[in-house]
């Protein structure tokens, strides 16, 4: 648009200059004309020398106006050639600052994943030792129960309960570092969309409530992944239900961080629908 608009102002301003000129120089032949005339009002070689004089005045005139619309072409491809080359340096400068947005999205999806994974392997050698500890105190207890068998289910429910936690919470991690990357996408698209004069106050605001959304989720799934759950075991007759217990405990962590993990997914796709709408 920018483009056309001065090119429009420029033929206009030649326009202009060779009605002036053309103006000028034909009422410079007729001022001649008259002159002519009232020096010589009756000879005939003054009139032929007149004409003569007229005709010169027109050839400079169309050599005159011949010149200037060359000038103003000349103008013009000049003109031309400044925009073009100021459009491809404006072109590259956003492709260059796009690539610099991907780089820096990328680099800080890579800072986010190295780190949440840190913690939650911090979180897992931590664990480590208090589940050596819980199985230690564990076997303790187990010796008010008489029966062996009912001691080995025991331990091996305990482990079985913690093992599903450790595996529960892997899986989410894993989960987040995806969502992580199809956020910084949908924010690296919309960067590129805004460049070119796209609304994306939407999506901005879709990616932000995504963002507050995978950072409870993180913190939740890392609180998770510290947890250990015991068997308590007080005699022979309350075993069952402490066993039951101790898996009802489980379950219920994993459903509070299983909805915080679907409401992180659910803001992501939401993300990723705004943009959708203004491509």
């Amino acid at each position: 648009m920018l483009y056309n608009d001065i090119e429009v102002e420029l033929i206009k301003l030649i326009k202009d200059m060779n009605k002036k000129i053309v103006f000028g120089l034909m009422t410079a032949s007729m001022i001649l004309g008259i002159t002519a005339n009232a020096q010589n009002p009756n000879g005939r070689a003054g009139m032929v020398q007149n004409e003569m004089r007229i005709d010169s005045v027109r050839v400079e005139a169309r050599a005159e106006l011949a010149s200037s619309t060359e000038a103003g072409n000349a103008i013009r491809t000049e003109t031309r050639a400044e925009l073009a080359s100021s459009t491809a340096a404006f072109r590259n400068e956003v492709r260059q600052l796009n690539t610099e947005r991907k780089m820096m999205t990328a680099s800080a999806i890579a800072s986010s994943t190295a780190v949440f994974r840190e913690q939650v392997q911090k979180a897992r050698q931590e664990l480590q030792t208090k589940r050596e500890e819980a199985r230690a105190q564990l076997k303790v207890q187990l010796q008010v129960i008489k029966d062996d068998q009912k001691k080995a289910v025991v331990e091996r429910l305990d482990k079985n309960i913690n093992d599903l936690n450790v595996r529960f919470t892997d899986q989410w991690s894993n989960v987040l570092v995806k969502l992580d990357a199809y956020l910084a996408t949908t924010t690296t698209e919309a960067s590129a969309l805004s460049v070119n004069g796209k609304d994306i106050s939407a999506v901005t605001a879709a990616v932000n409530n995504a963002q507050t959304a995978i950072a409870a989720a993180k913190s939740a799934v890392e609180a998770q992944a510290q947890k250990n759950y015991t068997i308590t075991v007080v005699n022979e007759q309350t075993l069952k239900a402490n066993v039951s217990d101790t898996r009802n405990s489980l379950n219920t962590d994993l459903r509070s961080v299983k909805d915080l993990m679907l409401a992180a997914q659910q803001a992501v796709i939401n993300a990723m629908n705004e943009l959708n709408k203004i491509k």
